[in-house]
């Protein structure tokens, strides 16, 4: 990973916003017309024939232009489906960005993941309101009059309101002598990062540390600890809980040595250890362990590699911890400093909602890039599939309606990537949370990632700076299970849109799109809209939930023998996710 060198004197490249309309039935005969805004001079563009508007994305230029749209995918489906001209990034989480010639497309939604309405808001805008059912199923022409007109206003307003964020980006970009080349909220952190406040490289290593380190990161911590309904509750979250963590001791990446050592001795060291956990009658447990896709928190025994911070904190609440194989890191990174107080700082002095949205992105989006995997992701359409991706994948290639589908190999790791930094800032943030609130709180109903909710009022580290704790009381509160609550009349539900119609029992109602790759293998157009009904089935299968709503911890039981990190890279590849790992047999020491 090497310093980026600002640039001066960035011309501003011509930026439009784009958004499309349809009438539900599916692209690309759906399609009833794409709006443009030119967020340079204000020009507007108004397409109601697709052929047009696909010209007109897709011109020759000398330089670039930018197109942006809030959920590109979308619009690209309306735009470019069945023919797939252009290029698109695809990860696992679908297309994040595309380009044709010197047209780049740029999802906003990568960047800022809130509705349009909420998004236009924080850029000093009004999004319209329209009835997109008064269009549904109909053709341009089966429109009445007044109803197109307003249609055409709603669809360039939206037009208008992406250009100005798209812009926004650019220009902050800009401000800091960069170009903008990001299609994601953490790639243009990176970005500014290593231009901002990387002063030296830091040496790329070989995927096996990598996967070793990888071991020891886990995700945010999501609990229900009390499932009966509670009066006068007090909800708690940590200001910039991952930027926070940052300005804690980071290990040097490069700086990795084995070391040999009882756990008690091993963890007075930033390091990860390969260990044999115990633990029993401890009611909010420490240590987390991946289960099935969920992150459990559990007692009972078992193998697992995790930081020192944590095993630390484990030993010291009571688990037994046996050191199997361990790496320590003999040096600290210092670079993440200013970094974060600098744009915390820019953050809190800013004078608009849209900067400091901008900040806030910048702050939360760096750690987890630092741990990111890549894949070969292959779609494309038969007849234009490159001959070198058949003879490389054969017969794993899946034909779908004409198109040819890939999840391929795993690629090797980027020069950015640290695993070791993404675990401990997750960790830090696990624990902080332990440690300042599940741990001095003698009653707690719910927890998620860096928030808490209780009915005590635990004034430790409250306040308005970082890593500090700010609170607000509410009146009703009721968990079901994590990330599907009940708070002050609303009900929270994960996976369900606020617009779901609900049906009783438990059961919703709600209209969805069906996405590109989900209409290929299904042989329906992307973009049609269907009907949802889903019955949300609350599970407590993250802590044993008694017959009285109170919960205690689940216990594991897993007797696998493991003795080193590596032996731990590949159970991991064999049980979970064999593509995963490339570098496989491994290499017997580091």
């Amino acid at each position: 990973m090497r310093p980026i060198k600002p640039e001066s004197n960035i011309k501003l490249p011509e930026i439009w916003g784009i958004d499309t309309e349809d009438n539900q039935e599916g692209a690309p005969d759906g399609f009833i017309c794409m709006g443009a805004y030119c967020a340079n001079d204000g020009r507007t563009r108004l397409f109601s024939e697709r052929a047009e508007a696909r010209k007109f994305i897709m011109a020759k230029h000398s330089e670039r232009r930018y197109f942006f749209a809030h959920n590109l995918q979308y619009d690209l489906n309306n735009l470019d489906y069945p023919e797939n001209s252009i290029q698109k990034l695809i990860t696992s989480n679908g297309v994040i960005g595309g380009k044709y010639l010197e047209n780049y497309f740029v999802d906003t939604l990568k960047f800022y993941q809130s509705p349009l309405k909420d998004l236009a808001k924080k850029f000093g805008y009004q999004k319209m309101e329209f009835d997109t059912a008064q269009i549904a199923h109909k053709k341009l022409t089966e429109i009445p009059i007044d109803v197109r007109v307003m249609l055409f206003e709603y669809c360039l307003k939206d037009a208008q309101i992406v250009a100005m964020v798209g812009k926004h980006l650019i220009e902050k970009m800009r401000q800091m002598g960069l170009h903008f080349t990001c299609y994601t909220a953490a790639s243009m952190s990176l970005k500014i990062f290593q231009s901002a406040c990387l002063k030296k490289p830091i040496p790329t290593r070989g995927n096996y540390i990598n996967d070793i380190e990888r071991l020891a990161y886990y995700g945010g911590r999501c609990e229900v600890f009390d499932y009966r309904k509670k009066n006068g509750i007090i909800y708690e979250d940590i200001n910039s809980s991952y930027p926070s963590s940052m300005l804690k001791d980071i290990p040097d990446p490069t700086s990795y040595a084995k070391m040999k050592g009882n756990i008690e001795d091993v963890v007075n060291y930033l390091g990860i250890s390969l260990c044999e956990v115990e633990a029993s009658g401890i009611k909010y447990p420490v240590l987390p362990y991946k289960h099935n896709g969920k992150l459990l928190f559990p007692i009972g025994k078992w193998v697992g590699v995790y930081t020192h911070a944590e095993l630390k904190k484990a030993l010291e609440v009571g688990y037994k911890i046996k050191a199997l194989d361990t790496i320590i890191y003999t040096r600290k990174l210092d670079i993440f400093k200013e970094f974060v107080e600098r744009f915390y700082k820019e953050k809190n002095n800013a004078q608009s909602e849209s900067d400091k949205l901008f900040y806030k992105i910048i702050l939360n989006s760096l750690y987890g890039k630092f741990a990111e995997r890549r894949y070969d992701m292959v779609f494309e359409k038969i007849e234009f599939l490159d001959p070198n991706i058949i003879e490389k994948y054969g017969d794993k290639i899946t034909e779908k309606s004409g198109f040819a589908i890939v999840r391929g190999e795993r690629l090797p790791d980027t020069s950015h990537t640290f695993p070791i930094i993404s675990a401990y800032i997750s960790a830090y943030s696990r624990l902080k949370l332990y440690e300042e609130r599940i741990e001095k709180a003698g009653q707690i109903f719910y927890c998620d990632t860096d928030s808490i909710i209780t009915n005590e009022d635990i004034s430790f580290n409250r306040g308005n700076g970082i890593g500090q704790w700010k609170s607000e009381a509410y009146n009703e509160f009721q968990a079901f299970a994590p990330k599907y609550y009940f708070l002050d009349g609303k009900l929270k539900i994960k996976g369900v849109p606020k617009n779901a119609k609900s049906l009783g029992d438990m059961l919703y109602e709600y209209q969805k799109p069906i996405k590109l790759k989900e209409g290929i293998t299904r042989k329906l157009p992307p973009n049609l809209w269907i009907s949802i009904q889903k019955r949300i089935i609350p599970k407590a299968d993250k802590r044993k939930r008694n017959p009285d709503g109170t919960t205690e911890p689940l216990k594991v039981v897993n007797d696998i023998k493991l003795h080193t990190m590596n032996e731990a890279v590949l159970y991991n590849a064999l049980q979970y996710a064999p593509k995963d790992y490339i570098d496989l047999p491994l290499p017997k020491g580091l």
